[in-house]
């Protein structure tokens, strides 16, 4: 094999040897980076599923909220409903008839008045 000298007498050799290690470097490094990078990418993939299952949640916690806001109006419809109803019955003549007879039985019995 022939060697041929550079100025400041380095041979090709040693040239391309240095170069050959440079390179080996900087094809570790990039194998490092490679690595984290794909460590990077399985981390993201993991927190997309985490991500994809919490949608999921939400939408299960919005259906049943929307459920429980559907049962309490119906509630409260219920609420004014036996109000009203209530209101009516203290609306009565038979109601303010019997109103002596009730409040004689809480003096009697020391009930609390109904109304």
């Amino acid at each position: 094999m022939e060697t041929t000298h550079e100025p400041g007498g380095a041979t090709s050799v040693d040239s391309l040897q240095r170069d050959l290690a440079v390179l080996a470097a900087e094809r570790d490094r990039l194998s490092k980076r490679a690595a984290a990078l794909s460590d990077q990418l399985l981390e993201s993939e993991q927190a997309l599923v985490e991500l994809e299952e919490m949608r999921t949640r939400v939408t299960q916690l919005e259906a049943s909220v929307a459920e429980a806001e559907a049962e309490l109006e119906s509630a409260y419809r219920q609420i004014d409903n036996l109000t009203r109803e209530l209101e009516a019955i203290h609306s009565t003549v038979s109601w303010r008839v019997t109103g002596v007879l009730r409040a004689v039985r809480r003096l009697t019995t020391g009930a609390r008045p109904t109304r």
